[in-house]
């Protein structure tokens, strides 16, 4: 049987794809002197409020860094297997990568905070 892969079909199978995806930075990746935890923590968070981010036509940096100062300690010790002084690392870590997210984004300056 020969199917032919039609445009909806692609972007089908794009959407299933990309539905469990984790959206790592590229600049995330490249700091070697952060947890590996750090940076996939911070990409889950930051792949959670990707539609949140998108909706603005300004990069909300101030309510980003809010999404990473307000997770709970908790969140970090479980999804990183990790105790609360490794968790409470990690979230500064986070905090320090929310700071910077427009440029780790390559956000155009028209569209900066």
């Amino acid at each position: 049987m020969n199917k032919t892969i039609t445009r909806s079909n692609m972007d089908e199978m794009v959407r299933l794809l990309n539905k469990n995806a984790i959206l790592i930075p590229l600049k995330v990746l490249k700091y070697d002197d952060i947890y590996q935890e750090t940076k996939i923590m911070f990409s889950v968070i930051l792949t959670e409020y990707r539609d949140f981010i998108n909706r603005h036509p300004k990069f909300p940096l101030k309510e980003m860094i809010k999404v990473y100062e307000s997770t709970e300690i908790e969140r970090i010790k479980f999804e990183c297997f990790c105790g609360e002084p490794k968790a409470k690392l990690i979230k500064a870590e986070m905090i320090m990568l929310a700071e910077q997210l427009e440029d780790l984004l390559d956000t155009p300056p028209e569209h900066r905070s």
